[in-house]
């Protein structure tokens, strides 16, 4: 049987992937090959054979890749990963990964596993379809429906008012949290909007009510964290354990939405984190998006951007576009009933 396999290896894995492949190139010679750019090409060139070229990894190769396996395309993956090193593209890769765990793909991550497949009976046959996954899988973790929202005194008053309100009516818990206070205490505040002059003005919000202890927060336990902006993010990203919640999210590839100055906490971690992410902002964070590693996008108002698992905005004008995208990547869609009539002739949903 023809196997489909891919062959795919961090920098410092590159030169054994090309020695297996070499090793085994009469085995593999016999089957349909699939690489990344620059793992494929080397396997190509060194072990001399038939390679199909994808997009490199950080490129969206690895993407690819998932979407193959997805679709039924791809058999085998031998994936030899650098357990050791931070990858700027390690979302993708956790992506990959799960997407072949979830359609029980043949998989081996070093030269030790690779042999195994190779000289293993899984070269020749193929797994029953009775083995794929046939229940409906849940996008999100079991703690689906409770988000975690970052805020801190003088935080933009809409930005973190309506994502709270919002959500909630939609069924989520949200744990509003601020460093050094507690639940039932309150934060202030603040008002910005554009009066004709070359910076935004800022007047007295509203008092915020938290609704969580800061210091009990378990970020593995939350599906989704809220960044809203205004002016809480300058002082907030000073905060460790504010950016350790953050980097937990931006790591696990779980479901982020940052708007206004709330990037300016995303742009604060670890070095490559954020590298090749595209990320909207006030336009004043412009220079920290980038200096993060991150291409800022300039949108109009009242729009959102999406890049994997991280949603970002302008500015409070963008909040339905913001949170209809937030929604999105938490998995959740907003059904409305069609030509249902109330007694009274209006359209109920």
């Amino acid at each position: 049987m023809k196997q489909r396999i891919a062959m795919v290896a961090h920098d410092s894995q590159k030169p054994a992937m090309v020695d297996w492949a070499r090793a085994h190139r009469d085995v593999l010679s016999a089957h349909t090959l699939y690489g990344t750019a620059s793992t494929g090409g080397r396997v190509a060139e060194g072990a001399g054979l038939d390679v199909t070229l994808l997009k490199s990894g950080p490129l969206g190769g690895d993407q690819q890749l998932g979407a193959m396996i997805a679709e039924g395309r791809l058999d085998i993956l031998i994936f030899f990963t650098d357990p050791l090193s931070v990858m700027p593209h390690d979302v993708d890769v956790k992506a990959l990964l799960r997407i072949s765990t979830l359609n029980q793909t043949i998989m081996a991550c070093n030269r030790a596993t690779a042999d195994c497949v190779i000289r293993s009976e899984l070269m020749s046959t193929t797994c029953p379809a009775a083995a794929k996954p046939s229940r409906t899988v849940t996008p999100i973790a079991p703690s689906s429906t409770r988000l975690l929202l970052l805020a801190g005194d003088f935080v933009e008053d809409c930005e973190v008012m309506v994502p709270f309100q919002a959500l909630q009516a939609l069924g989520f818990t949200v744990h509003a949290v601020c460093p050094d206070k507690r639940r039932g205490e309150k934060i202030r505040t603040a008002i910005h909007d554009v009066e004709g002059d070359q910076a935004y003005v800022e007047r007295p919000g509203h008092a915020f009510k938290l609704t969580h202890d800061f210091d009990s927060v378990d970020a593995a336990s939350y599906a989704g964290l809220i960044l809203p902006g205004g002016r809480s993010p300058e002082y907030l990203r000073t905060n460790p354990r504010v950016i350790g919640i953050v980097e937990h999210f931006i790591r696990a590839d779980k479901p982020i939405a940052a708007i206004c100055h709330g990037p300016q906490l995303l742009a604060a971690v670890e070095p490559g984190l954020l590298h090749g992410r595209r990320l909207a902002a006030y336009p004043a964070c412009a220079p920290e998006v980038r200096l993060a590693g991150a291409d800022y996008v300039e949108l109009g108002l009242a729009e959102a951007v999406t890049d994997g698992a991280i949603v970002t905005a302008r500015a409070w004008p963008a909040h339905p576009a913001w949170i209809a995208q937030f929604l999105a990547v938490l998995g959740t869609q907003v059904v409305h009933a069609q030509n249902v009539q109330t007694t009274e002739g209006q359209a109920a949903c």
